[in-house]
């Protein structure tokens, strides 16, 4: 029973140490959002992190579960810092204007917007006009005012908007307004992504089509009884 016991518990605690693994990954990399945590800072915890770790090891010849979680942590919480550390010594090239687009387009109010991968690797965030034909996977060709992001000043003199910091997450060093947009060729990026999206537009489409009709009934229905009024006015 005893051996039952604790062959049971071991699935346990290794599930646990990837929670507290995870946990201190992603708070390292929010913390590092917030305030600036220079790479030989994140270096020293990973380093205090081992050091308790090897310690308790030699020192009474088995780990602790608390003592092994509390090693995890400084080193995951390192690691996760370290991580967004490395994201700011990126060099982005300047991005070529022909290339593939990698998310789907997204139409906002006045504008359709979606991520473009240079054929250099660079990635763009491109916004163009409201109705064009862009989809996931198009080889494009564009032209248009390309721009680095910066910080965003709030109206209301809240806390500013670090926008470069914000997309430099997915790798996005620019941005280009204004844009237009040619159509070399479709069918390019991810198989089942390009498959999902059309899936989903189809969806949309139908949804739309369907919510709409009610309106239309409605609509008819009252050029009817305007057309009877006049009818009977006149």
């Amino acid at each position: 029973m005893g051996r039952e016991t604790s062959t049971n518990s071991l699935p346990r605690a290794q599930s646990r140490g990837i929670f507290v693994f995870i946990f201190g990954f992603v708070s390292g990399i929010f913390v590092s959002s917030l305030v600036f945590v220079p790479p030989i800072l994140s270096a020293l915890i990973i380093f205090l992190g081992l050091v308790i770790f090897i310690v308790e090891r030699v020192w009474k010849e088995k780990v602790a579960k608390e003592v092994l979680f509390l090693s995890l942590v400084f080193l995951s919480f390192g690691l996760g810092a370290l991580r967004y550390s490395i994201k700011d010594f990126h060099e982005p090239l300047v991005p070529l204007f022909t290339g593939i687009v990698v998310s789907e387009p997204e139409q906002r109010e006045n504008t359709t917007r979606f991520v473009f991968q240079a054929d250099n690797g660079e990635k763009v965030l491109v916004n163009t006009d409201l109705y064009s034909p862009v989809q996931y996977g198009d080889q494009v060709r564009m032209e248009g005012k390309l721009d680095e992001p910066g910080i965003i000043e709030d109206k209301n003199g809240s806390r500013p908007f670090d926008y470069s910091k914000y997309l430099s997450k997915d790798d996005i060093y620019y941005t280009l307004n204004f844009t237009e947009v040619e159509v070399l060729s479709g069918g390019h990026g991810n198989p089942v992504k390009r498959i999902l999206f059309k899936i989903k537009r189809s969806f949309v489409r139908k949804t739309k089509q369907v919510l709409a009709e009610p309106y239309r009934d409605t609509h008819r229905g009252a050029l009817r009884l305007q057309h009877h009024y006049h009818r009977r006015v006149y």
